[in-house]
């Protein structure tokens, strides 16, 4: 579903006509339901992969917190001295670090494998100086990058203990699959974005007009001066090696 697309923008319109007639309380479940919707537009394979990659940083999370808790019920239970405190903190910090580097290893593996299997296959490939790998048909799943790494970001405030994790799996998934931060970016925290999910919103004319005219603004930057320099563009990388200034002229 393209940004540019006539569906997109019916889309757009009916989620905002749906997210303020329900209950407040329910307008982030309208948006966790618009995400699924537009990743699943795109095909099962993108969805798949933004579901493996929350349900990974999610539970992962948890998992850094009960260790937290664990340390603290610890070091506030029997008097303890300087030098046992320490041993049961490097305890706990060397368990979190046997949850966490795991769970970033599978979480940029599946980055890697979607965005760069098929780049150190033709570096093989070339070294080799034959096709000893087949070149793979591997479709990226949408906004890949921006997820994994507002995840990442997410699983890392946990381990340093900056908020507390997310409990609920539908709320954090409302946070990664957020369809349009996950394309263009920018890379959200989510201490910073969940307050305004889960918060309730009335509808504001004014606030609605402002963020029409803010996409209206945006889409003639794209459409028209974006989309003309990239005829420019795509003919100079197209050709690179035979390509000097004098093209512009």
């Amino acid at each position: 579903m393209s940004y540019t697309s006539l569906l997109f923008f019916i889309f757009v319109i009916a989620l905002i006509f749906v997210y303020y007639i329900v209950p407040k309380s329910w307008q982030w479940k309208v948006l966790l339901i618009a995400n699924i919707i537009f990743y699943a537009s795109n095909g099962v394979i993108p969805l798949v992969f933004i579901t493996a990659t929350t349900l990974l940083t999610w539970f992962a999370a948890l998992l850094l917190e009960k260790k937290d808790l664990c340390q603290s019920r610890e070091l506030e239970g029997e008097p303890l001295s300087r030098e046992e405190k320490n041993q049961i903190k490097v305890a706990y910090k060397r368990q979190k670090k046997g949850i966490l580097i795991p769970v970033l290893l599978m979480v940029f593996g599946l980055l890697a494998y979607a965005k760069y299997t098929n780049f150190g296959i033709g570096i093989i490939n070339g070294i080799a100086g034959v096709d000893m790998i087949q070149v793979q048909s591997i479709i990226v799943p949408l906004g890949i990058s921006f997820y994994t790494f507002m995840s990442v970001g997410y699983i890392l405030d946990i381990y340093w203990k900056k908020y507390p994790a997310e409990h609920n799996f539908f709320k954090y998934a409302t946070f990664t699959t957020f369809f349009p931060h996950v394309v263009q970016g920018p890379i959200g925290r989510y201490n910073k974005l969940a307050p305004e999910f889960f918060k309730g919103r009335h509808y504001d004319f004014r606030q609605m007009v402002s963020g029409f005219e803010l996409f209206l603004w945006g889409l003639f930057q794209k459409l028209v001066i974006a989309d003309r320099l990239g005829i420019f563009v795509d003919n100079v990388f197209a050709d690179y090696q035979n390509t000097g200034g004098g093209y512009f002229y």
